[in-house]
């Protein structure tokens, strides 16, 4: 009785301001860092996807209406609620595994095109090297790669084209391997020479530690699977071990 109390008055409050919850949902009710993840690639617009969410999660919690028919079942209740928050939240954790993924990429892939770069420094200058790169440039850098060379061609001078390279993925390294570019591009040859030696020195660390960072990733990998195993015989030990308790308890009190 109290259930029905509620949910009919709460139910018609939500068909007559629907319209009010929707722009609530769509404009406040969404995670810190969905901004950056929603621009990591190409930029996405905000009120679309929340929009989008908005309305597949509705879907689901429109099945509510059966609420009285099935007489007032909690579990229903919670079953849908839960399925609603659920179908709002699966765009987001989509996208947020999709930027670590290409997070941990770009990463890994990064310095090793800059390891080429400096290559192509000892006989070419900064400019020429970028342009001479795009043909190895591994597919996440290369548009970023393209915009940076359009930058410079139209202002040779523009720091800017080093310091937003790649900067959706927020990297402290990429922006300090930039800016050492940067001086690359910007000093006389002497000094060039000794701002690639930093360059060299920066990414041969770098490549250095996202290796040992694989290894180790990869290490943890098969030390789960070997539980696995593990896992299972102690589960089929267990289970001989009540089997024969059982039996041996069944047999005294026979």
């Amino acid at each position: 009785m109290i259930f029905a109390m509620i949910f009919m008055p709460l139910t018609l409050l939500l068909f007559l301001f629907e319209k009010s919850i929707s722009n609530f949902f769509i404009t406040y009710v969404y995670e810190s860092e969905l901004e950056l993840y929603l621009n990591y690639k190409e930029k996405q617009d905000l009120d679309k996807f929340q929009e989008k969410r908005y309305i597949s999660s509705s879907k689901i919690l429109f099945f509510i209406i059966f609420f009285p028919i099935l007489k007032f079942n909690i579990y229903y209740l919670l079953i849908i609620l839960a399925l609603t928050v659920y179908a709002y939240k699966k765009p987001y954790i989509k996208i947020k595994r999709e930027y670590k993924q290409s997070l941990a990429l770009v990463r890994y892939q990064f310095p090793i095109w800059l390891r080429q770069i400096q290559i192509l420094l000892h006989n070419n200058n900064v400019i020429n090297s970028l342009i001479l790169s795009k043909d190895f440039a591994p597919d996440i850098i290369k548009a970023d790669l393209d915009e940076m060379i359009i930058q410079l061609n139209k202002s040779p001078n523009n720091v800017n084209a080093f310091v937003s390279f790649m900067d959706q993925f927020n990297i402290s390294e990429i922006n300090r391997a930039m800016k050492l570019l940067y001086r690359c591009y910007i000093v006389d040859k002497n000094e060039s020479s000794k701002q690639l030696n930093r360059l060299i020195a920066t990414t041969t660390k770098w490549i250095r530690q996202e290796r040992l960072e694989r290894q180790e990733d990869n290490l943890s990998f098969y030390e789960w699977v070997g539980i696995i195993p593990l896992f299972g015989v102690t589960i089929i030990f267990l289970v001989m071990m009540a089997s024969l308790l059982a039996n041996i308890f069944g047999k005294g009190g026979i």
